[in-house]
């Protein structure tokens, strides 16, 4: 994630599909195992797998991208 991002639970965005968000977060989840520099970002973006938006989506492909490298 970005060293400034400021995540917020309502930021008058639109909604992204939470069944698709919560299944690359429980990927993201089991990857931490393997990946502990992912850890806190993963932790921050899990909060938010209720109403997840475009902003919070763009954060998890953010980490997806790390976690190719």
């Amino acid at each position: 994630m970005e060293p400034k991002c400021k995540l917020k639970k309502q930021d008058g965005e639109p909604f992204v599909d939470a069944t698709e968000y919560r299944r690359i977060i429980g990927s993201l989840r089991y990857l931490v195992n393997t990946r502990p520099d992912l850890a806190y970002s993963v932790g921050v973006v899990s909060r938010y797998m209720d109403t997840p938006t475009v902003t919070h989506m763009s954060a998890v492909k953010q980490i997806l991208r790390a976690s190719s490298i």
